[in-house]
């Protein structure tokens, strides 16, 4: 139990154009028991790619950015879009943070919850943001047809 974090970035695929077409059929390879599926409509079904780019156990300072600048200030476990923007946002206050360690409580305040982990700002805190900036380098390297969104579960 505790709060798990999950990063996802989502490639449309509408098979419009080849490349589009080629990685989803190669997709549906994968996946057989879809024929059937894609021999009634006649065409590839395979409409998108999701894979988790970034995962977070018990960062609950990185998880109160996100429910405060990306969810409205919901604290719940549904999937929330992010933009780009809002991901250089968040890698730049976590570079702030490492800078300046002082500025960690006004910055990205850690959050208490149900087994939410720990609320010092300790080494754990900043390998957390260390983990984050890694995190969102990763992302920003991808293409701009990729999307990202955010979900936490706890």
């Amino acid at each position: 139990m505790g709060l798990d974090m999950y990063l996802s970035a989502k490639r449309d695929i509408w098979g419009f154009d080849a490349e589009d077409k080629n990685l989803g059929n190669s997709i549906q390879k994968l996946f057989p028991e879809l024929d059937d599926i894609q021999a009634r409509f006649n065409y590839t079904i395979v409409n998108s790619v999701k894979v988790e780019v970034g995962y977070w156990r018990k960062a609950n300072a990185i998880h109160h950015w996100f429910v405060e600048n990306v969810q409205g200030g919901e604290d719940e476990c549904h999937r929330h879009e992010v933009t780009r923007d809002k991901l250089k946002a968040l890698k730049a206050v976590c570079e702030a943070v490492l800078e300046d360690r002082s500025k960690s409580v006004v910055l990205l305040p850690t959050r208490g919850g149900f087994f939410f982990g720990s609320t010092d700002y300790d080494e754990g805190y900043y390998q957390d943001i260390n983990d984050t900036i890694e995190i969102i380098d990763r992302c920003l390297k991808l293409p701009d047809n990729w999307s990202f969104e955010y979900c936490s579960s706890w």
